[in-house]
């Protein structure tokens, strides 16, 4: 249901104005989360979750048995394993960890995808309208929306500083088929990779500064009540599409219900 709800979300991107600039943006943000989650959850799912889930594990590659230690899924008996043959209390990555993970990835990418699609199609005083009129204070929706949108500030200033790098020459990628000169240039690419963070950090805080000051400029939390250009109104469309997504709500409720279609536990 979550890769369902991922594919429609991305597939309204497509209407959205120069989408190739905000795909640059969300794209790096999921694959980052895929990567990241899938990967994590694929090796660190602990046996009683898979289990509990999949009442079967299927072990496909196994590690050094220390690597327990650092919560690496171990079975408990006796697995077949490809190559190796049955193995005792195997360490290592399991089939049904990887469909957990991917599990888990999709809700938190269908999660990303809505979030920047809100900000990416609605204006920011929209949003902070809609938060205030639906009774949130005035202070916790500026706090909101601010750090929401702060994401792809943050993106597209390290993108600044990376290109800014290149452009003086600095090249990102080892190219070198000597092992001692690959270490060096890898160690070297990874020091200007710190250096690069005080300049996006730097270039953060000027924007944190900027939105300070205009915020001060238009004399926020002056007053109790806000006046603002744009009223915003339910429309019949507004309406149809919250009865849709309550009807959506009511029937994942029930199908959760189902038996083999419950929520799969979350591993922290």
């Amino acid at each position: 249901m979550s890769a369902i709800i991922f594919i429609a979300v991305m597939a309204l991107y497509s209407l959205l104005s120069n989408i190739r600039e905000k795909l640059r943006i969300a794209v790096p943000l999921i694959l980052a989360s895929f990567i990241g989650t899938a990967w994590t959850e694929s090796m660190f799912t602990p046996y009683s979750y898979l289990q509990v889930i999949f009442h079967h594990v299927t072990f496909l590659y196994v590690l050094p048995r220390s690597l327990a230690i650092f919560g690496v899924t171990q079975g408990s008996g006796s697995f077949y394993v490809p190559y190796l043959g049955y193995v005792n209390n195997p360490v290592g990555i399991t089939w049904e960890g990887i469909i957990y993970g991917l599990q888990i990835t999709f809700r938190a990418v269908a999660a990303i995808a809505s979030g920047l699609l809100l900000i990416f199609s609605t204006p920011p005083s929209d949003i902070l309208r809609s938060l205030e009129k639906n009774g949130l204070p005035i202070e916790l929706g500026f706090t909101l929306l601010l750090a929401v949108s702060s994401v792809p500030k943050v993106l597209e200033n390290s993108m600044v500083v990376l290109n800014s790098l290149k452009a003086r020459g600095v090249d990102f990628r080892p190219r070198s088929r000597n092992p001692i000169t690959f270490i060096r240039e890898s160690l070297f690419i990874i020091r200007v990779v710190i250096m690069a963070l005080i300049g996006i950090v730097t270039l953060t805080l000027r924007d944190a500064r900027q939105i300070a000051i205009a915020a001060d400029l238009r004399a926020f939390r002056a007053f109790r009540k806000r006046t603002y250009y744009k009223d915003i109104r339910m429309t019949r469309m507004d309406y149809v599409i919250l009865a849709f997504l309550i009807a959506l709500l009511i029937a994942g409720i029930y199908i959760s219900g189902l038996p083999g279609m419950g929520a799969v536990p979350y591993n922290p």
